[in-house]
């Protein structure tokens, strides 16, 4: 289910391990590859109780009007 919209994507609410988690979805060019790596590394390294704990990432990169798309761990 659609939750909102950020700067850097959009987020759905689905389970994940039987768990109610949050899913962004960031869309980007590859100008802005640095900043994305430095939200992802953020987001991974907190761990407070008052700040959403990242659990897990996939990148997928999708080429210019080929429909291709590979999925990078």
């Amino acid at each position: 289910m659609f939750m909102g919209v950020g700067s850097f994507g959009r987020v759905y609410s689905t389970t994940w391990n039987g768990a109610p988690v949050a899913v962004k979805i960031i869309t980007h060019s590859s100008a802005d590859d640095d900043k994305i790596a430095r939200e992802l590394a953020l987001s991974l390294s907190f761990d407070h109780p008052n700040l959403v704990r990242a659990l897990h990432f996939a990148k997928l990169r999708v080429g210019p009007g080929s429909g291709a798309a590979s999925l990078m761990w």
